[in-house]
């Protein structure tokens, strides 16, 4: 039997579709070489992709200039401005970055240790907390690493949090000052898996029980299991919204408010309801989360939370820079006291016209 031909940089050149010298050059981290990120992306996916692992030995975290961001998805405009603050912070500190959509499946996830093994990555960015709460105590200890979502109490590591029960809060508050008693939660799923939903959901009970209503009574929870619709992975964000709308709608008579887990999946609530000729804010009411750009155009004008993003995403940069310097400082590491540092904003309501009071003539269905 003959022995397995071992992987060549001429191999992974083929692969990515680019001459050996360029593989080489990226590989090595020349200086004077200057590559778009298109280009070390596909160097980078077709070392991964033929099992070339020199390159865990030629790049060190001394000289790696890359990062790893981890985002659930591609289509949620929040997780992608995330996305883009960090690559662009992080582009004028002279790095680049990947990113690594996981749809939030466990497999993907477990992965991304296998990829900081064979790709130099100098550090990692985690946007969401994923569904493997052990893997990230494991990639803290092989890479410097920041998270970016719902804080934890548990997780022993440097973050820049959102605190989901405080925006519930401010979505209730806001909603029980216009004299919505009854509202509906619109999300795909609302479960363990999903930390933030499940937060922001008790933030919102937390209010309206504090203000002498029952919320088991007063908040409809709505998604695919709710209104049993097989979950198809083909539907946006936005398509979920209009779908779970259309079936509150003739479900709920009572309901004068829509709340949405962030604003995508208000478009297509807004759709849904303009489609069956509803007023907005006339009849219904809606409220989202994130405070995207698109929300504040005139003709849309959604009521949101604003968490900041993007400044959350540029002091996670920072924080991570931090960390890559202090490992690569010739100091030995006991120069340095244990600490972890965490960064939090304080959400806001961002009122616009998708929200008013009750009106005692709204229409239904």
């Amino acid at each position: 039997m003959s022995a397995k031909k071992s992987v060549t940089s001429k191999d992974v050149a083929k692969a990515a579709g680019v001459s050996q010298s360029t593989v080489s050059m990226i590989l090595n981290n020349y200086q004077n070489a200057r590559f778009t990120e298109e280009t070390r992306r596909k160097v980078m996916e077709a070392c991964v992709e033929t099992g070339y692992r020199t390159l865990a030995v030629k790049n060190t975290a001394t000289s790696s200039k890359l990062l790893l961001i981890v985002s659930p998805y591609g289509d949620n405009q929040e997780y992608a401005k995330l996305a883009n603050v960090i690559q662009q912070h992080s582009s004028d500190l002279g790095y680049t970055c990947l990113v690594l959509y996981t749809f939030r499946d466990p497999n993907i996830e477990n992965s991304i240790l296998r990829y900081l093994k064979e790709i130099p990555f100098a550090g990692i960015i985690f946007l969401y907390q994923p569904e493997n709460m052990y893997l990230l105590t494991q990639v803290e200890k092989t890479k410097p690493t920041v998270s970016v979502y719902d804080r934890n109490s548990e997780l022993d590591m440097d973050a820049v949090e959102l605190d989901s029960l405080k925006v519930g809060r401010v979505i209730a508050e806001h909603l029980l000052g216009l004299g919505h008693v009854n509202v509906a939660y619109v999300a795909t799923a609302v479960n363990a898996k999903y930390v933030t939903r499940l937060n922001r959901l008790q933030g919102i009970k937390k209010t309206y029980e504090e203000n002498g209503y029952d919320p088991e009574k007063c908040i409809r929870i709505c998604t695919y299991e709710t209104e049993h619709i097989s979950l198809d992975k083909s539907f946006s964000t936005y398509e979920a919204g209009f779908v779970l709308t259309n079936r509150a709608v003739e479900r709920y008579d009572d309901v004068t408010a829509f709340i949405g887990i962030n604003d995508m999946i208000c478009f297509g609530i807004i759709d849904a309801l303009q489609r069956r000729k509803l007023r907005i804010p006339q009849d219904y009411s809606v409220c989202g989360c994130d405070n995207v750009v698109i929300s504040g155009l005139k003709a849309v004008s959604l009521t949101s939370v604003e968490h900041f993003g993007h400044l959350r995403a540029r002091d996670a940069v920072d924080m991570l820079m931090k960390k890559i310097n202090d490992q690569n400082s010739e100091r030995s590491m006991g120069d340095f006291p244990v600490s972890i540092t965490r960064v939090e904003y304080e959400p806001k309501i961002v009122a616009r016209a998708s929200t008013g009071f009750v009106n005692p003539k709204r229409r239904v269905r």
